[in-house]
């Protein structure tokens, strides 16, 4: 599970039974630690910037030395720009999209072949929710990247064994 010290991915990494085994990630770990002291046995945190491939492919070793197998991802990690694109500075975009759209690109090929592996498991992505312009420009093309990607999954051009991807929204968890 990518940003999982705030807000959904939290909420995401509350979520687990008691059984379940979870490895949670973020930028600062500890935060993650912290929340969950009863879990100490089965939750595992992460560093994790989501924009430095190789810190994905350590995330990803470390998560099947401890616990074998990855059956879910949970890609949350990411936070929203609202404004308009002509008021938006280019490095804010930049860095939106860095953190947004290439986490998708670091963290997915990553953990794939490992659900492989194991047998069909489940890929969620967090986007962005639906809202109406012109506060949202960058929210929707980030959204259109993302399903662009995505949508070879969704049409069924995968192999059979590879994992089920769903899409989870803000609007999903109310």
């Amino acid at each position: 599970m990518t940003g999982a010290s705030r807000g959904f991915g939290t909420a995401h990494a509350a979520a687990p039974t008691a059984s379940d085994k979870v490895v949670a990630t973020a930028r600062e770990p500890r935060a993650v630690a912290d929340a969950f002291p009863e879990a100490a046995g089965r939750l595992r945190a992460l560093p994790l910037d989501v924009t430095v491939e190789n810190e994905t492919t350590n995330a990803v070793t470390s998560a099947v030395k401890r616990f074998e197998r990855t059956d879910r991802l949970v890609d949350n990690a990411g936070y929203g720009v609202f404004g308009s694109i002509e008021e938006t500075p280019v490095d804010t975009v930049r860095a939106f999209f860095d953190t947004d759209v290439l986490r998708f690109l670091n963290v997915t090929p990553a953990v794939l072949p490992v659900m492989r592996s194991n047998a069909p498991g489940t890929s969620s992505t967090c986007a962005p929710a639906r809202v109406s312009p012109p506060e949202s420009e960058l929210a929707c093309a980030h959204g259109a990247v993302k399903s662009g990607v995505s949508s070879p999954v969704r049409a069924g051009r995968v192999r059979p064994a590879d994992p089920r991807r769903r899409r989870t929204s803000p609007r999903s968890h109310r």
